[in-house]
């Protein structure tokens, strides 16, 4: 039965006392199917109202087969400092707390507790090819983890400038071989990222390029990983919100194997 609706819904629930906002697309519930699911971090981002204009470009390529529906589940951080970070750090200035590094912590709750609860509840495609985490900042930091720490959960990873700065991480890329499990990367970072900052947040644009080329040497070719970089671009939600459609559309647009036509319900 084809869907008769043009939006999707949002729900909003308390999972282990947080927040939790699941959206379903405009066939959910219409049609015999199962959907792919986004894991979202900094979800109130993209995901405060179905009039957001991450939602609503995302179901405009929904509309122009562009993109397969989504179902996107978003938990909100208890503190993103710590649970967006792989490791402890210190803050980069005096005013700030340090980083907590629970990265795996949090990954284990998506993985272990969450991920399940979703695939309970909802009509997912759960396997690897339907899974994937999108972010930006911390958030894209956090889902390039995941992809390493949970490669045969997460393939379809946005990272919309990723705060790959951050201490250790390019050590920790080199040193840690990534088995192709068809994985689809997206990363994203402007131009003028760091610029200015007395920081190592100054490095943006230099360690971005470094975590590309060593997933491109770890043989993700430009079929399987794309990088762009954004003229004029800063780090800014405005940017993050314009970008996370276009991530959305590389890891799962319709030019990928993600078996469409095998998503009904046997």
């Amino acid at each position: 039965m084809e869907s008769i609706r043009e939006r999707g819904s949002l729900e909003q629930q308390v999972f282990q006392g947080r927040t939790l906002t699941v959206y379903t697309p405009p066939s959910y519930g219409l049609a015999d199917k199962r959907y792919p699911v986004v894991y979202v971090n900094d979800p109130s981002d993209y995901m405060d109202s179905v009039t957001n204009q991450a939602v609503t470009r995302m179901e405009e390529l929904f509309r122009e087969k562009k993109l397969p529906e989504l179902i996107l589940v978003g938990l909100e951080p208890d503190e993103r400092l710590d649970e967006y970070t792989p490791w402890p750090a210190k803050a980069l200035v005096e005013s700030v707390q340090d980083f907590g590094g629970y990265g795996k912590k949090y990954l284990d709750l998506v993985v272990h507790e969450l991920k399940p609860y979703i695939d309970g509840c909802y009509e997912t495609l759960a396997g690897p090819a339907g899974t994937g985490m999108i972010g930006a900042s911390l958030g894209g930091l956090i889902s390039m983890f995941a992809a390493f720490e949970h490669p045969s959960v997460f393939v379809r990873i946005g990272s919309i400038s990723g705060s790959f700065w951050y201490e250790g991480i390019i050590e920790y890329m080199r040193g840690h071989k990534l088995a192709d499990e068809g994985q689809r990367f997206y990363m994203y970072v402007g131009d003028q990222e760091g610029v200015g900052k007395k920081t190592i947040q100054s490095a943006m644009m230099a360690r971005t390029r470094q975590a590309y080329t060593l997933l491109a040497d770890s043989g993700f070719n430009g079929a399987k990983l794309r990088l762009v970089i954004g003229e004029g671009g800063q780090h800014q939600v405005p940017i993050f919100v314009e970008q996370f459609p276009e991530a959305l559309k590389w890891i799962f647009g319709m030019d990928t194997n993600i078996f469409f036509p095998d998503t009904e319900r046997g």
